[in-house]
């Protein structure tokens, strides 16, 4: 079984043509770290000094990366990788 993060654009909600992919992991604890990876590196990057932890969460939730898990079955895994197995 593998794990895929996917990342959405808060400032593009529910716009699927804004999600990117971020990775492919073969472990759920590896993809929940890449996406906590995601949402630290906005923080980081948008925080300025002085700025009170209300105004950055309310900077991610306006702008910031909206990472997700997707797991995926080993037959959807194959297929991803170029296998030929069919997907029922």
């Amino acid at each position: 079984m593998s794990y895929t993060v996917q990342v959405d654009d808060n400032y593009h909600y529910m716009d699927k043509d804004h999600r990117y992919t971020f990775g492919h992991f073969p472990t759920y604890e590896e993809a929940l770290a890449a996406a906590k990876a995601v949402v630290d590196g906005f923080l980081k990057q948008n925080h300025t000094p002085g700025m009170t932890a209300s105004e950055l969460y309310g900077q991610y939730t306006f702008f910031g990366d909206d990472p997700f898990i997707a797991k995926l079955t080993d037959s959807i895994a194959d297929a991803a990788r170029g296998r030929n197995v069919p997907i029922a």
